[in-house]
């Protein structure tokens, strides 16, 4: 073999894997059904000082039934909860779309009408952190809601 013949048989195999695509580096999907943990409510006054004696947490571990998000790739989602006695209560279902870190939902309930609800979220570790106004008080306070969720789908 000369020498030409062995450069190619080395260059070859380099080109081949240094060619190959770079692995995904895109954020996780949100699609699956998401296990609540956690929901915590804060409250902030006008100024958006944290009303620290106010904080409320809610905690799931203990729950046999944990409410959960259902949300699909067709761009579908549902909100499922359950009554004290351990039975579904009505399904709140919405549309969704993602615009960078934002997940938009619009729906519709008997008790509001339409709804859109615009969440920052996260994933992490399987583990999907949204953060909702529940409401805007009128002396300009507000509440936040931080829910936590598990994927286990």
């Amino acid at each position: 073999m000369n020498i030409k013949h062995l450069l190619l048989l080395f260059t070859i195999p380099l080109v081949l894997f240094s060619c190959s695509k770079d692995k995904d580096e895109s954020s996780p999907s949100i699609v699956g059904k998401w296990e609540f943990v956690t929901n915590t409510f804060q409250y902030y006054d006008a100024k958006g000082v944290e009303l620290k004696d106010e904080k409320r947490v809610t905690e799931y571990k203990d729950y046999i039934n944990k409410p959960y998000y259902d949300i699909r790739s067709n761009g579908t989602m549902t909100i499922v909860d359950f009554e004290a006695d351990g039975e579904p209560s009505d399904p709140i279902e919405f549309t969704y779309t993602i615009k960078s870190d934002k997940i938009i939902m619009t729906g519709e309930t008997e008790e509001d009408g339409k709804i859109v609800i615009e969440a920052p979220f996260t994933i992490k570790n399987n583990v999907l952190t949204m953060v909702f106004l529940e409401e805007e008080f009128v002396d300009g306070g507000k509440e936040l809601m931080t829910s936590v969720s598990k994927r286990v789908k």
